[in-house]
């Protein structure tokens, strides 16, 4: 009788302990799906946080990329009046100034290696072109056609790094390629496309043109900046000596071609000014990443830019998203997931 009465309270106050036990911890008295659920939920929250910890750089990436849609934004209403040429000088010397202060308080080596110099010069003359070149067709053609041909930018940037860097693409990676250009072609709706004639007019042609070579130019760069990170050069360095380059480059070809203009309007020199400023986050933001990312990944993740551009023409111009849009933005936010989720899925052997 008293074994029964000890084993009667044992139970029922392990059924009292039970009851007051958080949820997590009443294993026994789950049902099977719960349990499976909250597994499924538990092992999916663990993956996104490994995921957010090996691809912190991506994330990097995509605050780049918030930045150049304010940038492009700006350049957008800046056209109107100042010439590109202006903007390229005025924009690299603003990038220029911001690394001062940083390089004096952290007490940066300004001397660099002959060979790292090279690349460094090699960055900021490319830059310039590429820069001049894209914002001239943002002038010439459709803000849609010039993002579409732009979108290419990953297509060079693997076609340059498995020549320069051996860095050879996967097929997820070229699937993720694809997907994203297919992505900004329904974002942009270029004219070029959807309308055969449009092609026809010289000023098209010309800026069909300066897109193209303004998107190799900057996949050019792009090698150049992961070369740069691959040799782990300091970011405020590296930003300082391209800029430098690029904004010398630029006021030579402004002199040249007789592009010097004064602006009179405040909002005009504010978007210049600004217009670097987003620049050299942007630029400090993609120098980190390049470290560890490979430039296709990078290039790809980056086509983000054109969502956010969307985004902000919806609440600044007031230009409602059709259904183009929506498709096209599945497409760039699928590319970019398959590419943040393919580090994942590589080394999850290696680890075991």
């Amino acid at each position: 009788m008293e074994n029964n009465n000890h084993s009667a309270n044992d139970l029922s106050m392990t059924e009292r302990q039970d009851e007051k036990a958080p949820l997590w911890k009443k294993e026994k008295t789950r049902g099977p799906r719960l349990q499976a659920m909250i597994n499924a939920l538990c092992k999916c929250w663990h993956h996104t946080l490994e995921l957010i910890v090996e691809r912190k750089s991506l994330l990097l990436v995509l605050l780049s990329t918030i930045f150049y849609a304010f940038r492009n934004l700006g350049a957008k209403v800046i056209t109107e009046t100042v010439d590109p040429m202006e903007i390229a000088v005025i924009e690299r010397t603003t990038m220029m100034l911001c690394c001062i202060p940083v390089i004096l308080f952290r007490r940066y080596s300004m001397k660099v290696p002959a060979r790292i110099f090279a690349i460094l010069t090699a960055t900021g003359f490319v830059n310039c072109l590429s820069m001049i070149l894209v914002i001239l067709s943002f002038k010439l053609i459709n803000v849609g056609d010039a993002n579409a041909i732009v979108a290419s930018k990953p297509v060079f940037v693997g076609f340059l790094g498995w020549i320069f860097l051996k860095e050879v693409p996967t097929l997820l990676d070229l699937g993720a390629g694809v997907a994203c250009i297919l992505g900004i072609i329904f974002l942009s709706k270029p004219t070029i496309i959807f309308d055969g004639h449009a092609l026809y007019h010289d000023d098209n042609l010309y800026g069909v043109i300066s897109a193209v070579c303004g998107t190799g130019f900057a996949a050019l760069a792009a090698i150049f900046k992961r070369v740069l990170g691959i040799k782990q050069v300091q970011p405020q360095i590296a930003i300082f000596y391209f800029s430098m380059v690029s904004a010398f480059t630029s006021c030579i070809l402004c002199t040249f071609f007789q592009r010097w203009t004064l602006p009179e309007s405040t909002k005009i020199r504010f978007f210049l000014v600004g217009s670097g400023v987003l620049g050299y986050l942007a630029n400090v933001c993609l120098m980190i990443a390049l470290w560890t990312e490979k430039t296709f990944h990078v290039a790809i993740v980056g086509s983000a830019t054109v969502i956010f551009m969307f985004t902000l023409q919806y609440i600044f111009l007031h230009v409602a998203p059709d259904m183009y849009s929506l498709v096209g933005s599945f497409f760039v936010l699928a590319s970019t997931i398959t590419i943040a989720m393919r580090k994942t899925e590589v080394t999850e052997p290696v680890s075991d």
